[in-house]
């Protein structure tokens, strides 16, 4: 008997960044959590301890009402070996699966999927939710490709007309006011201190590659908005006590690493505690709960991520790039 080849479709980089926008990703994420809050994902995180402070992330994620399921590999690597100049985050890989037959149709890259669908996807899905809907002063803290991404995904969602950036590398927040400032007509504003990008905003997006808190509670100001996409690593802990609402991502995931520290040694030593959650985003986008309920609340967001973002937008990529004859196909 004469075996059938299993076609793949392969998305490079470049291919996909080419084939899905910031609109995408927010549409993706809520998607996720809007299954997620219904009861119809099904998902599963490890935690790979590398060398180090290094891991590596596996994400899987079927999406019932959906049929979609896929896995996501990503490895957060914040040492390098001598003389690599990979970023911190890179050659993470989406692989999608017919739920069908559990045959594999799609793999692609899954840099700049990760990159689209956090600061550009989920930490705006859940501001939709939980910041004030005339939010017009942002901050962010880390001006990389997150930084970058979060930047024109906030600016298509919110009436944004001021917006503070920081970096340790004042180069870098040089580059960022470069680039992104031909794209908007809107105020970018370098700024020499964490404390003064975060005081008088009402969305703060923390994307740093710090390792100790650089955004301290006091600074925030009634009514702000905090998306620790980095969780407690870089973002005082005391938020989660003393916000009027600490709301994670996934619940039961987003328990483990980042009260519990699975994998995280540095979230398990903050001694965080589940009580303080006030709802995941499942809950908020199913309206299982209120999200922003005044405009004095505030209300700090933290998430690992999970695989139902990645796989939606990537099955947007897929479906895109079927349509428009883009990708390598590859036989098993």
């Amino acid at each position: 008997m004469v075996q059938q080849k299993i076609e793949i479709l392969f998305l490079s980089k470049q291919e996909v960044e080419s084939l899905i926008t910031v609109k995408d990703a927010v549409y993706a994420c809520e998607q996720a959590y809007r299954c997620l809050g219904e009861g119809q994902l099904a998902h599963y995180s490890t935690v790979m301890p590398m060398k180090g402070p290094n891991l590596t992330i596996t994400m899987t994620a079927y999406l019932k009402s959906l049929n979609l399921y896929g896995m996501k590999q990503v490895s957060p690597y914040s040492v390098r070996e001598p003389g690599d100049n990979i970023p911190y985050i890179w050659g993470s890989l989406v692989v999608l699966t017919h739920v069908e037959n559990g045959l594999p149709y799609a793999i692609m890259d899954g840099t700049s999927i990760t990159t689209m669908r956090t600061a550009g996807g989920h930490a705006v899905v859940a501001a939709k939710y939980l910041a004030k809907k005339d939010s017009k002063k942002l901050a962010i803290i880390g001006c990389g490709s997150e930084g970058r991404t979060g930047f024109h995904s906030f600016l298509n969602t919110f009436p944004i007309e001021l917006v503070k950036i920081y970096d340790v590398k004042s180069e870098a927040m040089h580059a960022f006011k470069e680039e992104v400032g031909r794209e908007f007509a809107v105020r970018i504003i370098p700024v020499d201190s964490p404390q003064k990008a975060v005081e008088g905003t009402d969305i703060v997006l923390v994307v740093s590659t710090a390792s100790e808190p650089v955004v301290l509670e006091p600074w925030v100001e009634k009514g702000a908005f905090v998306a620790a996409l980095t969780c407690f690593r870089d973002v005082d802990p005391m938020l989660s006590v003393k916000a009027d609402k600490w709301v994670l991502g996934i619940l039961e995931e987003d328990s483990k690493t980042i009260i519990e520290g699975h994998g995280l040694p540095t979230l398990n030593q903050m001694q965080l505690s589940r009580d303080n959650v006030y709802a995941d985003m499942g809950e908020i986008v199913s309206m299982a709960k209120p999200g922003r309920e005044n405009d004095q609340e505030r209300i700090v967001y933290t998430h690992m991520g999970m695989g139902g973002h990645d796989v939606v937008l990537a099955q947007i990529a897929y479906t895109r790039a079927v349509e428009k004859g883009i990708g390598t196909r590859l036989y098993l």
